[in-house]
């Protein structure tokens, strides 16, 4: 994630541009049109505070169950998701 969102960013400018990060709150799959959490329960607490402890350098970290909830695709702006965000999903190697 830090690659990507401090490095690899659509708009190659430090520091990134990006408001915030949504991070799908399980495994998730990347379907044409949205992210989908799987089957699966959501990250234990445990995991989730690593990734957010991992993460104090980025941009706000929030979990969500309902990635669409922020995804906007007609939205002016950086990457149409609310706080000029991007939506994460994470799944096992």
């Amino acid at each position: 994630m830090h690659h990507l969102i401090l490095v690899d960013n659509p708009f190659a400018t430090a520091p990134t541009p990006i408001g915030s990060v949504h991070i799908v709150d399980g495994p998730a799959s990347r379907s044409a049109h949205m992210f989908t959490v799987a089957d699966g329960p959501p990250f234990e607490t445990e995991l989730k505070n690593e990734i957010t402890a991992q993460s104090a350098d980025l941009p706000p970290v929030e979990f969500t169950t309902d990635p669409q909830q922020y995804a906007d695709p007609a939205r002016q702006g950086l990457a149409g998701v609310a706080h000029d965000g991007v939506i994460v999903g994470l799944s096992p190697t």
